[in-house]
């Protein structure tokens, strides 16, 4: 909806349509600058475990394999499931999926897929219909050849803008503002006199440039 305005916006004063690229991969990238600032230099990368959102079943969870490395496998409906288990060999899993003993079937699966690195895998099921994918470390995902040429890293790097536009594509020009840094603008906008803005720096009551005055 964004995009569609944008283009209308810039129609408006162009005369001319844009080709709109709103692909959900960028938007899902969008919603990742706390994580993203890991690999930005604004913070650390957040450690595997933290984040809440766990699987609590065997065939939607996420393995570690022989290298240290990990795949997600979001098998939830049953042939993405039975796929899984047949390329594993371990048809007799099957009838397990929805079983109370889920632990164990994920530390069965475990030990298996940790004979294996996350390539190796990833080539063992590329014929098969099973959604398991790489988990990749935020660094992977900045170096990653279809996320670079989306321009979704910026020469910062930073994230790009999610959505795509032909004609005015937008682009990163200026890095996030210091805390403090557009005080004064923004209160003059609202109508604060100068003199009344010196009177708040002065006493501390505003930060300007990111030091507290």
């Amino acid at each position: 909806a964004i995009a569609i305005l944008l283009a209308l916006w810039a129609r408006e004063r162009t005369g001319e349509g844009q080709y709109l690229g709103v692909a959900m991969l960028a938007g899902l990238l969008a919603w990742l600058p706390m994580f993203a600032a890991g690999v930005t230099g604004l913070g650390p990368a957040p450690s595997r475990g933290e984040v809440p959102l766990a699987g609590a079943l065997a065939c939607y969870r996420v393995y570690a394999a022989a290298d240290g490395r990990y795949l997600a496998l979001g098998a939830l409906e049953e042939k993405f499931w039975a796929g899984f288990c047949r390329v594993l060999g371990r048809p007799e899993w099957i009838a397990r999926q929805f079983g109370a003993d889920q632990e164990d079937l994920a530390a069965a699966v475990q030990e298996v897929i940790r004979t294996k690195t996350r390539d190796e895998w990833l080539a063992l099921f590329a014929p098969a219909d099973v959604p398991l994918e790489p988990v990749y470390s935020l660094f992977e995902v900045a170096a990653d050849e279809h996320i670079r040429s989306r321009g979704m890293v910026g020469p910062g790097p930073c994230l790009g803008v999610p959505v795509k536009l032909s004609a005015t594509p937008g682009g990163i020009r200026t890095p996030a503002p210091g805390w403090g840094e557009h005080s004064r603008e923004v209160l003059a906008g609202l109508g604060y006199p100068a003199e009344e803005i010196d009177i708040l720096a002065a006493a501390g009551v505003i930060r300007e440039g990111g030091r507290s005055l």
